[in-house]
């Protein structure tokens, strides 16, 4: 299992037992991850090609955890899972 499918279940984890606001809780999560691959980054371990930018990251993270939310919605709303 990989790092960003942990920190996926960690977000549907904490936004069922914590009751975060959960524009708040996408925000924190969205900049954690892009910070952990800006680190990398600046340490040579991840690489940008043509016009990539770590804004593109940040967005493409954001809509990622957006898209994991969503799904955590219908599960709860099929009640396939708990609220």
């Amino acid at each position: 299992m990989g790092f960003y499918p942990v920190l996926a279940s960690f977000l549907v984890y904490l936004k069922i037992k914590k009751r975060v606001n959960t524009s708040l809780l996408l925000i924190c999560f969205t900049l954690f991850t892009t910070s952990f691959e800006g680190i990398g980054l600046i340490f040579g371990k991840v690489e940008y090609f043509n016009t990539w930018s770590i804004i593109g990251t940040f967005i493409s993270y954001l809509i990622a955890y957006i898209v994991i939310y969503g799904y955590y919605r219908i599960l709860v709303k099929h009640q396939l899972l708990k609220n």
